[in-house]
């Protein structure tokens, strides 16, 4: 098999997902100032919270926080997209609104990364963003699903090594 048939087995349902827009009613928790450009993650959020309740077997989150699941996962996507992000930040600097960078960057949040016509222009800029995006992703949710089928299935052996 060829290394672009393993990829598209392996990340297309996240693509496909990603592309039906079926994740836009998921609830996550999120409080925007703890995450720089946080408002840029949030459909990739919600879209992760949406995968892993596609592809678990059972319910992950009354196990982990949801907050928790944000905050890992935002920092392995914050690692593939911060600096695209400082650089679109960079090209609108005399068209931001604001009188410190404080308020300039709260109306970028607010102006551009709110739009989703914008970001989905980012998207097409840097088609290789979304890639890595959509991998981060996809491979953070089996991680997930992976630890928490063999806890499952090793849940009464621990139960009795540790008890």
């Amino acid at each position: 098999m060829r290394i672009k048939d393993l990829y598209i087995k392996k990340y297309n349902f996240t693509y496909e997902l990603y592309k039906s827009k079926e994740y836009e009613g998921v609830e996550i928790c999120y409080e925007k100032e703890n995450f720089d450009f946080g408002t840029f993650y949030v459909r990739f959020l919600k879209l992760a919270f949406k995968l892993l309740e596609s592809t678990s077997k059972i319910n992950v989150f009354e196990a982990v926080p949801k907050i928790s699941f944000v905050k890992n996962l935002f920092s392995q996507l914050e690692k593939v997209a911060l600096k695209v992000l400082i650089h679109e930040i960079n090209i609108f600097k005399t068209e931001l609104v604001g009188d410190t960078p404080e308020e300039k960057y709260e109306f970028y949040l607010q102006e551009y990364l709110k739009d989703d016509i914008y970001i989905d222009e980012i998207l097409e800029l840097y088609p290789v963003l979304l890639k890595s995006i959509l991998i981060r992703i996809t491979d953070y949710t089996n991680y997930i699903n992976f630890v928490f089928e063999k806890y499952l299935a090793d849940k009464d052996k621990l139960n009795g090594f540790f008890c």
